[in-house]
Protein backbone atom coordinates (compact mmCIF):
# COMPACT_ATOMS: atom_id res chain seq x y z
CA UNK A 1 0.00 0.00 0.00
CA UNK A 2 1.45 3.40 -0.76
CA UNK A 3 1.53 5.94 1.37
CA UNK A 4 -1.80 8.36 0.21
CA UNK A 5 -3.74 5.14 0.43
CA UNK A 6 -2.23 4.76 4.21
CA UNK A 7 -2.94 8.72 4.93
CA UNK A 8 -6.26 8.25 3.53
CA UNK A 9 -7.59 5.50 5.79
CA UNK A 10 -5.98 7.26 8.68
CA UNK A 11 -7.88 10.15 8.14
CA UNK A 12 -11.29 8.05 7.34
CA UNK A 13 -10.29 6.38 10.93
CA UNK A 14 -10.30 9.65 12.29
CA UNK A 15 -13.39 10.85 11.02
CA UNK A 16 -14.80 7.64 12.02
CA UNK A 17 -13.29 7.95 15.65
CA UNK A 18 -14.78 11.25 16.03
CA UNK A 19 -18.07 10.95 15.16
CA UNK A 20 -20.97 10.38 17.79
CA UNK A 21 -21.10 6.41 17.05
CA UNK A 22 -18.18 4.50 19.40
CA UNK A 23 -16.92 1.01 17.60
CA UNK A 24 -14.91 -1.34 18.53
CA UNK A 25 -11.48 -2.38 17.03
CA UNK A 26 -13.08 -5.43 14.81
CA UNK A 27 -15.84 -2.65 13.29
CA UNK A 28 -12.96 0.01 12.43
CA UNK A 29 -10.94 -3.10 11.02
CA UNK A 30 -13.81 -4.17 8.28
CA UNK A 31 -15.01 -0.59 8.15
CA UNK A 32 -11.42 0.12 6.44
CA UNK A 33 -10.98 -3.64 5.08
CA UNK A 34 -7.84 -3.56 7.77
CA UNK A 35 -6.55 -6.15 10.22
CA UNK A 36 -6.72 -5.32 13.93
CA UNK A 37 -3.13 -5.16 13.62
CA UNK A 38 -3.22 -2.40 11.50
CA UNK A 39 -6.04 -0.25 13.29
CA UNK A 40 -3.87 -0.35 16.62
CA UNK A 41 -0.74 0.64 14.70
CA UNK A 42 -3.30 3.74 13.51
CA UNK A 43 -4.23 4.44 17.02
CA UNK A 44 -0.37 4.57 17.64
CA UNK A 45 0.13 6.99 15.35
CA UNK A 46 -3.14 9.43 16.43
CA UNK A 47 -2.02 9.22 20.05
CA UNK A 48 1.59 9.95 19.43
CA UNK A 49 -0.13 13.11 17.04
CA UNK A 50 -1.50 13.97 21.08
CA UNK A 51 -5.18 13.06 20.44
CA UNK A 52 -6.56 11.23 23.35
CA UNK A 53 -8.10 8.28 22.28
CA UNK A 54 -10.71 6.87 24.91
CA UNK A 55 -12.35 3.52 25.55
CA UNK A 56 -15.92 3.13 26.99
CA UNK A 57 -16.89 0.30 29.11
CA UNK A 58 -18.16 -1.75 26.18
CA UNK A 59 -14.84 -1.97 24.60
CA UNK A 60 -15.16 0.91 21.92
CA UNK A 61 -13.37 3.41 21.02
CA UNK A 62 -13.17 7.18 20.25
CA UNK A 63 -11.52 10.70 19.97
CA UNK A 64 -11.69 13.41 22.40
CA UNK A 65 -9.83 16.04 20.33
CA UNK A 66 -10.46 18.96 22.86
CA UNK A 67 -7.39 17.28 24.22
CA UNK A 68 -5.28 18.48 22.21
CA UNK A 69 -5.84 22.37 21.93
CA UNK A 70 -6.64 22.35 25.65
CA UNK A 71 -3.35 20.44 27.06
CA UNK A 72 -1.22 21.65 24.31
CA UNK A 73 -2.22 24.57 22.57
CA UNK A 74 1.17 25.05 21.64
CA UNK A 75 1.11 21.89 19.09
CA UNK A 76 -0.95 23.88 16.53
CA UNK A 77 0.14 25.48 13.38
CA UNK A 78 -1.56 27.90 11.07
CA UNK A 79 -1.63 26.85 7.46
CA UNK A 80 1.04 29.92 7.01
CA UNK A 81 2.91 28.27 10.36
CA UNK A 82 2.82 24.80 8.42
CA UNK A 83 4.17 26.37 5.47
CA UNK A 84 6.80 27.92 6.71
CA UNK A 85 8.18 24.86 8.75
CA UNK A 86 7.87 22.80 5.62
CA UNK A 87 10.01 24.76 4.06
CA UNK A 88 12.42 24.74 6.38
CA UNK A 89 12.67 21.38 7.03
CA UNK A 90 12.61 20.63 3.35
CA UNK A 91 15.81 22.62 3.32
CA UNK A 92 17.88 20.25 5.07
CA UNK A 93 18.73 16.49 4.05
CA UNK A 94 18.21 14.78 6.96
CA UNK A 95 17.32 10.85 7.54
CA UNK A 96 13.97 11.96 9.72
CA UNK A 97 13.42 15.08 7.47
CA UNK A 98 9.86 12.68 6.46
CA UNK A 99 9.24 12.39 9.99
CA UNK A 100 9.28 16.33 11.23
CA UNK A 101 7.36 16.86 7.71
CA UNK A 102 4.54 14.34 8.58
CA UNK A 103 4.35 15.50 12.15
CA UNK A 104 3.54 19.23 10.94
CA UNK A 105 1.49 18.00 8.69
CA UNK A 106 -0.54 16.17 11.16
CA UNK A 107 -0.55 19.41 13.94
CA UNK A 108 -1.90 21.46 11.66
CA UNK A 109 -4.63 20.25 8.91
CA UNK A 110 -5.21 16.27 9.62
CA UNK A 111 -8.40 16.75 11.73
CA UNK A 112 -9.61 19.43 9.41
CA UNK A 113 -8.94 16.81 6.30
CA UNK A 114 -10.64 14.27 8.22
CA UNK A 115 -13.62 16.44 8.75
CA UNK A 116 -13.97 17.63 5.78
CA UNK A 117 -13.46 13.95 3.92
CA UNK A 118 -16.24 12.49 6.21
CA UNK A 119 -18.53 15.69 5.01
CA UNK A 120 -17.76 14.46 1.42
CA UNK A 121 -18.69 10.94 2.48
CA UNK A 122 -22.02 11.95 3.80
CA UNK A 123 -22.80 14.03 1.06
CA UNK A 124 -21.93 11.10 -1.28
CA UNK A 125 -24.05 8.45 0.29
CA UNK A 126 -26.94 10.94 0.36
CA UNK A 127 -27.30 11.52 -3.33
CA UNK A 128 -26.58 8.26 -3.97
CA UNK A 129 -29.70 7.39 -1.82
CA UNK A 130 -31.92 10.37 -3.49
CA UNK A 131 -30.85 9.31 -6.73
CA UNK A 132 -32.08 5.87 -5.66
CA UNK A 133 -35.65 7.52 -4.59
CA UNK A 134 -36.14 9.13 -7.35
CA UNK A 135 -35.63 6.27 -9.93
CA UNK A 136 -36.85 3.70 -7.21
CA UNK A 137 -33.96 1.40 -7.78
CA UNK A 138 -32.99 -0.91 -4.92
CA UNK A 139 -29.43 -0.03 -3.07
CA UNK A 140 -26.57 -2.17 -0.92
CA UNK A 141 -26.03 -0.29 2.10
CA UNK A 142 -22.25 -1.74 2.33
CA UNK A 143 -20.68 -2.38 6.02
CA UNK A 144 -23.87 -1.39 7.94
CA UNK A 145 -23.17 -0.66 11.38
CA UNK A 146 -26.46 -1.59 13.42
CA UNK A 147 -26.99 -0.56 16.81
CA UNK A 148 -29.29 -3.74 17.55
CA UNK A 149 -27.08 -6.83 16.87
CA UNK A 150 -24.17 -5.12 17.65
CA UNK A 151 -22.96 -6.03 13.66
CA UNK A 152 -21.86 -4.80 10.62
CA UNK A 153 -23.32 -6.36 7.17
CA UNK A 154 -24.35 -5.51 3.85
CA UNK A 155 -28.35 -4.76 3.64
CA UNK A 156 -29.97 -4.69 0.38
CA UNK A 157 -32.90 -1.87 0.72
CA UNK A 158 -35.11 0.33 -1.61
CA UNK A 159 -34.87 3.42 0.11
CA UNK A 160 -38.13 5.58 0.18
CA UNK A 161 -37.43 8.70 1.96
CA UNK A 162 -35.30 10.80 4.68
CA UNK A 163 -36.23 11.44 8.21
CA UNK A 164 -34.50 13.37 11.21
CA UNK A 165 -33.07 16.16 9.06
CA UNK A 166 -31.98 13.72 6.23
CA UNK A 167 -29.74 11.51 9.16
CA UNK A 168 -31.88 8.66 8.45
CA UNK A 169 -32.93 7.38 5.32
CA UNK A 170 -36.37 4.88 5.53
CA UNK A 171 -36.02 2.06 3.40
CA UNK A 172 -36.91 -1.58 2.66
CA UNK A 173 -34.98 -4.06 4.30
CA UNK A 174 -35.16 -6.80 1.29
CA UNK A 175 -33.46 -9.70 3.15
CA UNK A 176 -35.71 -9.28 6.17
CA UNK A 177 -38.80 -8.27 4.67
CA UNK A 178 -39.44 -4.98 6.90
CA UNK A 179 -39.26 -1.20 6.65
CA UNK A 180 -36.30 -0.03 8.21
CA UNK A 181 -34.36 3.15 9.52
CA UNK A 182 -31.05 2.80 8.61
CA UNK A 183 -28.21 5.97 9.83
CA UNK A 184 -26.93 7.49 7.36
CA UNK A 185 -23.36 8.01 9.08
CA UNK A 186 -23.11 4.36 9.41
CA UNK A 187 -23.41 3.20 6.24
CA UNK A 188 -19.79 3.12 4.50
CA UNK A 189 -20.71 3.11 1.33
CA UNK A 190 -23.96 3.37 -0.61
CA UNK A 191 -23.73 0.89 -4.21
CA UNK A 192 -26.08 1.71 -6.75
CA UNK A 193 -28.43 -1.79 -8.00
CA UNK A 194 -29.80 -2.12 -11.58
CA UNK A 195 -32.67 -3.38 -9.92
CA UNK A 196 -35.98 -1.65 -9.59
CA UNK A 197 -37.97 -2.05 -6.58
CA UNK A 198 -39.69 -4.91 -6.44
CA UNK A 199 -41.75 -4.68 -2.83
CA UNK A 200 -43.93 -1.65 -3.55
CA UNK A 201 -46.50 -2.85 -2.02
CA UNK A 202 -44.39 -3.40 1.39
CA UNK A 203 -43.75 0.31 1.63
CA UNK A 204 -45.11 2.72 4.13
CA UNK A 205 -43.69 5.31 6.39
CA UNK A 206 -43.60 4.18 10.08
CA UNK A 207 -43.53 6.28 13.21
CA UNK A 208 -40.44 6.62 15.34
CA UNK A 209 -39.27 6.74 19.20
CA UNK A 210 -36.54 9.46 20.06
CA UNK A 211 -34.13 6.53 19.28
CA UNK A 212 -35.63 5.56 16.39
CA UNK A 213 -37.45 2.05 16.63
CA UNK A 214 -39.85 1.93 14.56
CA UNK A 215 -43.53 0.50 14.46
CA UNK A 216 -43.24 -0.88 18.49
CA UNK A 217 -45.79 -0.44 21.29
CA UNK A 218 -44.90 2.58 23.36
CA UNK A 219 -44.25 3.20 26.90
CA UNK A 220 -43.83 6.39 28.78
CA UNK A 221 -40.63 6.59 30.53
CA UNK A 222 -38.61 9.51 33.11
CA UNK A 223 -34.72 9.15 33.50
CA UNK A 224 -32.78 11.57 35.18
CA UNK A 225 -29.56 12.59 33.56
CA UNK A 226 -26.01 14.31 34.71
CA UNK A 227 -25.43 17.03 31.91
CA UNK A 228 -22.51 14.71 30.28
CA UNK A 229 -25.36 12.00 30.15
CA UNK A 230 -27.76 14.53 28.49
CA UNK A 231 -24.93 16.00 25.94
CA UNK A 232 -24.16 12.77 25.25
CA UNK A 233 -27.96 11.27 24.70
CA UNK A 234 -28.20 14.51 22.22
CA UNK A 235 -25.50 13.70 20.39
CA UNK A 236 -26.01 10.49 19.48
CA UNK A 237 -30.27 10.55 19.14
CA UNK A 238 -30.65 13.76 18.25
CA UNK A 239 -34.38 12.96 18.04
CA UNK A 240 -34.47 13.07 21.98
CA UNK A 241 -33.17 17.06 21.94
CA UNK A 242 -37.60 17.73 22.47
CA UNK A 243 -37.96 15.58 25.54
CA UNK A 244 -35.01 16.55 27.76
CA UNK A 245 -35.78 19.52 30.40
CA UNK A 246 -33.73 21.03 32.79
CA UNK A 247 -34.55 20.36 36.44
CA UNK A 248 -32.11 21.84 38.54
CA UNK A 249 -28.40 20.63 38.17
CA UNK A 250 -29.75 17.68 36.65
CA UNK A 251 -31.99 16.81 33.27
CA UNK A 252 -35.10 15.40 33.31
CA UNK A 253 -35.67 12.69 29.71
CA UNK A 254 -39.36 12.26 29.62
CA UNK A 255 -41.02 10.23 26.41
CA UNK A 256 -42.44 7.43 25.14
CA UNK A 257 -40.03 4.48 24.09
CA UNK A 258 -40.73 1.16 22.65
CA UNK A 259 -41.71 -0.82 25.03
CA UNK A 260 -39.15 -3.51 24.44
CA UNK A 261 -36.69 -0.51 25.14
CA UNK A 262 -34.29 -1.19 22.66
CA UNK A 263 -31.10 1.07 22.03
CA UNK A 264 -32.26 2.84 25.11
CA UNK A 265 -31.17 -0.36 27.59
CA UNK A 266 -27.92 0.30 26.19
CA UNK A 267 -26.90 3.91 26.14
CA UNK A 268 -28.18 3.88 30.01
CA UNK A 269 -26.09 1.15 30.94
CA UNK A 270 -23.22 2.70 29.31
CA UNK A 271 -23.66 5.51 31.34
CA UNK A 272 -24.87 3.63 35.09
CA UNK A 273 -23.06 6.13 37.24
CA UNK A 274 -24.59 9.23 35.25
CA UNK A 275 -28.32 8.24 35.21
CA UNK A 276 -31.25 7.32 37.89
CA UNK A 277 -34.61 5.38 36.38
CA UNK A 278 -37.47 7.31 37.29
CA UNK A 279 -40.39 5.49 35.78
CA UNK A 280 -41.53 3.04 35.13
CA UNK A 281 -40.70 -0.40 37.48
CA UNK A 282 -40.32 -2.51 34.09
CA UNK A 283 -37.31 -0.57 32.90
CA UNK A 284 -35.30 -1.01 36.19
CA UNK A 285 -36.41 -4.29 35.63
CA UNK A 286 -35.27 -4.99 32.27
CA UNK A 287 -31.80 -3.23 32.91
CA UNK A 288 -30.50 -5.25 35.61
CA UNK A 289 -32.00 -8.39 33.50
CA UNK A 290 -29.58 -7.06 30.68
CA UNK A 291 -26.67 -6.57 32.90
CA UNK A 292 -26.93 -9.85 33.89
CA UNK A 293 -27.49 -11.52 30.39
CA UNK A 294 -24.62 -9.53 29.30
CA UNK A 295 -21.91 -9.69 32.59
CA UNK A 296 -22.53 -13.71 33.22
Amino acid sequence: MNEQQRLLRLLKLIALLSSPLRRTVRQYADLLEVNKTTIYRYFRTIEEAGYALLLDDQNQYYLDRSTVRSRHPELHFSEEEAQVLGDLVRSYDSPIQQDLLNKIYTHSTLTELADSLADAQQSVRYRILKEAIREERQVILRQYVSMNSQQIGDRRVEPIGFLHRDTLVEAYDVEKKAMRHFRIERIAEVKRCQTYFQNRGEHRHSQTDPFRVANLQSVDIAVKLTPTAAQQMKELYPATEPYLQQQGDSTIFSAPVNREFKLIDRLLLSLCDEVQVVSPPQLREHLQAFWKRNTI
